[in-house]
């Protein structure tokens, strides 16, 4: 059988139930002092007039450089849930009655570089998100809609990013690295309809003694509402 005829194939950003990770969006920078800004592409789905947004929120950023590389993967967590809520509703009603093609992530830091960024993931280690250290660092979020051949932006929204490692990193030079990176760790996925609701479902393996959960009140969840981080526990 010729296997290259059945392949599948499968968006950055989007989690594929199939596998226990995700392929997630990997980009070289060659400006360690610059400003940290990503873009993390989604997926939108859409039955019977009603549309629901998809997204593994984490990149993996490299400093440019040969192997072993310097790296990060950066993971975020939006910080007012209720702004959030209202973004999504105003994209809905700016797509009025045309059907969406694309969803994404824009996101920035005004106070955080490359180079810092990465210096923290390598502070943090292995494991997930990085949950055992600091709550992250201040980011902002711009929700984006492909309508047509207009792209819909939503207005900022306050967010955190935790970076950290993982445990299968590439040993690549950069200027070999793919542009997806396979994220196996533990790491969120988020799901949304405006108008219905959005909620973070927990994805990936942790340790034998533990579990990706995003909360632990009133026990460990591994789905919750609101977009946030998850994280081995």
């Amino acid at each position: 059988m010729n296997t290259c005829k059945n392949v599948v194939d499968w968006p950055i950003g989007v989690a594929n139930r199939q596998f226990a990770g995700s392929f997630i969006k990997q980009v070289v920078m060659d400006k360690p002092r610059a400003l940290f800004k990503a873009e993390y592409p989604g997926q939108v789905f859409r039955c019977g007039g009603l549309f629901a947004v998809s997204i593994v929120p984490a990149a993996s950023i490299v400093l440019e450089g040969d192997a072993p590389v310097r790296y990060a993967i950066v993971h975020l967590g939006i910080v007012d849930q209720r702004h959030l809520t209202r973004q999504l509703e105003g994209l809905a009603e700016q797509a009025c009655d045309r059907e969406p093609g694309s969803f994404g992530l824009a996101v920035s830091c005004e106070n955080s570089s490359v180079g810092e960024i990465v210096a923290a993931a390598e502070a943090n280690g292995t494991g997930g998100c990085g949950c055992g250290h600091a709550g992250g660092l201040n980011a902002r979020v711009e929700l984006l809609l492909g309508v047509g051949e207009e792209v819909v932006r939503s207005e900022p929204i306050r967010a955190r990013i935790r970076p950290a490692q993982t445990l299968y990193p590439s040993s690549r030079p950069s200027h070999r690295l793919a542009k997806a990176f396979y994220l196996f760790d533990c790491h969120s996925e988020w799901q949304g309809i405006p108008g219905t609701g959005h909620w973070t479902y927990c994805r990936g393996p942790c340790t034998a003694a533990e579990v990706c959960i995003c909360d632990n009140y009133p026990s460990k969840r591994a789905n919750c509402d609101g977009w946030d981080f998850c994280h081995c526990s």
